[in-house]
């Protein structure tokens, strides 16, 4: 009786060389995709904190009646406001007498020095409207007053606040 010829199974090394390259070509043309992808999300997650943090401020007013500052200078989201707002001090705040929980941001938001940072790293800013005209002039300049008692933003990438092209805005 004759033995069969055994074949083998498998993948020539060709054949695997073939499908590693074409899985490369796929993966460099769906780079760019993937990055504008991402730089969107991070743009609509600044914008979205942005928006939070008006709303943040806005509670603070409607309690206490006042802004914690009486000046229409950038106020940054700094550590110390953080605490602030999320009442984590043992201790009355004389701004937050009441020790209420107005923020409680997602940790990876928060830098090693609890500042409430944006995507890029850079800390995000709030204006009150402190002479309570119902108008605020934005960072940058460029547009008219903001008809709204407090904004907030995010300086974008560049984490420069006078190129407004690319700043992440509640308003």
């Amino acid at each position: 009786m004759k033995k069969k010829p055994e074949t083998k199974n498998g993948f020539t090394l060709i054949e695997l060389l073939v499908v590693i390259g074409i899985l490369a070509i796929l993966a460099a043309l769906l780079m760019p995709a993937i990055n504008t992808m991402i730089k969107k999300g991070e743009q609509a997650q600044a914008q979205a904190d942005a928006k939070l943090l008006a709303s943040v401020w806005m509670k603070y007013f409607n309690e206490y009646g006042i802004w914690p500052v009486q000046n229409e200078l950038d106020y940054a989201m700094n550590g110390e406001v953080v605490l602030m707002l999320r009442a984590y001090f043992k201790t009355s705040d004389p701004r937050n007498p009441k020790r209420i929980v107005f923020f409680e941001p997602d940790e990876s938001a928060l830098n090693s020095a609890n500042d409430f940072v944006d995507p890029w790293g850079n800390v995000y800013k709030v204006r009150f409207d402190a002479t309570r005209d119902g108008r605020i002039v934005p960072p940058g300049g460029g547009i008219d007053a903001v008809l709204a008692p407090v904004i907030a933003w995010s300086s974008g990438p560049d984490g420069q606040d006078a190129t407004t092209n690319d700043n992440l805005t509640s308003w």
